[in-house]
């Protein structure tokens, strides 16, 4: 299972038995993916809340960031999809992590996966919150291992994580983390902040990005009507109907190893001795998205931070655990639902039906 080389100035430091966890963090997965489902949705962030048609928008950026698609000012087509966090859909009201998954088309250059080396495509994942709650492989084990063990239960379970903290209590601050992010209030998705929590390569620097909603006085606001099961989606449909949405596309540089490491995802960044650089804005223009079509198209889609350029390559303990783990539930998942396991192209783009 080993990854890309790094520049000689970005330090990765895997244990030495990390494939061994990868390898049971991917047979927990496989093991508590819900199959009866149809179709099998996705293990993470199986609730969508809407796939938008977007434009990604490189800028003239600063020296230091002209790596990979931020090289050169460029416009790049993608799909966005917003979506919650938990392990099963359940209503928007409800505490969750809120996602953001950004694929960008007409991508050219080596990509990272090896059966993908010729895709067009880069993705860029992320969350409303600075900070993931998992450290690393091994805390991705020990939760996946919680998931698996609740969902044996037979009595109305513990959700994981508190399951988990009665067998590790060295996890409090993950929980912690969690439930910080679960209390957070979100109404409406397309105005607030994400982040990648895990850190990424550019070029020979090691960096976190993050998205942020543009500065505009003339929003509309939607109100939401909170006793909706899927209201996160209704107030997307009412905003995307009337008025176009963008964001603001950051990075922030890694500036001390010490304090901004790489292998823990549970660190922030401070954004005192690395303050975010804006490089490109994201164009969600006025559109109709709440279609079957469309539908079908998100549902048969997959996110991964190493549908990426070799200078975008992700980085830390979390992401080379994404990596194996996000490819084989989507090949499982897929070969349940009998579809193909593809990447979108521009032709799926400029498809009117979808």
């Amino acid at each position: 299972m080993n990854t890309q080389s790094t520049p000689p100035n970005i330090q990765e430091n895997p244990p030495v038995n990390e494939d061994k966890v990868i390898a049971e963090v991917i047979q927990c997965s496989i093991g508590v993916l819900d199959k009866e489902t149809d179709p099998v949705q996705r293990q993470q962030h199986p609730k969508s809340h809407g796939c938008v048609k977007a434009e990604f928008i490189v800028e003239d950026v600063p020296e230091e960031c002209r790596f990979g698609i931020f090289r050169e000012p460029r416009r790049y087509p993608a799909f966005v999809r917003f979506s919650n966090g938990s392990l099963k859909p359940q209503q928007d009201s409800k505490g969750d992590v809120r996602g953001m998954a950004i694929k960008l088309l007409g991508v050219e250059g080596e990509k990272l996966l090896e059966e993908e080396r010729q895709a067009q495509t880069q993705d860029f994942i992320l969350i409303n919150h600075p900070v993931l709650f998992l450290k690393d492989a091994q805390d991705s084990l020990d939760f996946a291992k919680a998931v698996e063990m609740a969902k044996k239960m037979p009595f109305k379970p513990l959700k994981p994580l508190p399951l988990l903290l009665m067998y590790v209590p060295s996890h409090l601050k993950q929980f912690k983390i969690l439930k910080t992010i679960q209390k957070k209030t979100v109404t409406n998705q397309l105005q607030i902040q994400y982040w990648s929590t895990t850190p990424y390569k550019l070029g020979h620097h090691a960096i976190k990005f993050s998205v942020k909603p543009s500065v505009t006085e003339s929003n509309i606001q939607i109100a939401p009507n909170l006793e909706s099961e899927n209201f996160l989606r209704e107030v997307m449909v009412e905003r995307l109907s009337r008025q176009e949405v963008c964001f603001d596309f950051l990075v922030q540089l890694q500036k001390n190893p010490d304090q901004m490491p790489v292998e823990d995802a549970t660190v922030e960044w401070s954004e005192t001795d690395s303050p975010f650089i804006k490089v490109a804005n994201i164009r969600i223009p006025m559109q109709t998205f709440d279609t079957e079509a469309r539908r079908r198209f998100d549902e048969n889609l997959s996110f991964n931070p190493w549908h990426a350029l070799v200078e975008h390559q992700p980085l830390g303990g979390i992401n080379r655990v994404r990596k194996y783990v996000y490819q084989a539930i989507t090949a499982t998942r897929h070969n349940l639902n009998k579809v193909t396991v593809q990447e979108p192209t521009m032709n799926d783009f400029n498809n009117p039906t979808i």
